[in-house]
């Protein structure tokens, strides 16, 4: 894994997510992203709400941030392809 605030161009991301909640938020540890999304998870909504969020999170575009792991599970792991620097905790 890169470390936190080295630039990479690929990486992987462990997220435990909470659909459903009453406002978004997201929480960086340095190593793992907790984040709340409104949306719950029927029909993929949750996962897309996830990609949005990361993606917002790190200032890239949402098609630079995909799932590899965790479709159905609230723990995921999304990679983010592009020189990207993960902010600090």
């Amino acid at each position: 894994m890169t470390p936190v605030g080295e630039v990479s161009s690929r990486r992987r991301i462990p997220v435990r997510v909470h659909p459903r909640a009453s406002r978004a938020r997201h929480v960086w540890d340095g190593e793992r992203l907790e984040l709340w999304v409104r949306q719950s998870p029927v029909a993929g909504a949750a996962n897309d709400a996830v990609l949005r969020a990361v993606s917002v999170w790190l200032g890239i575009n949402a098609s630079q941030v995909q799932l590899v792991w965790g479709r159905t599970s609230r723990s995921k792991v999304v990679e983010v392809v592009g020189d990207i620097v993960i902010p600090e905790p």
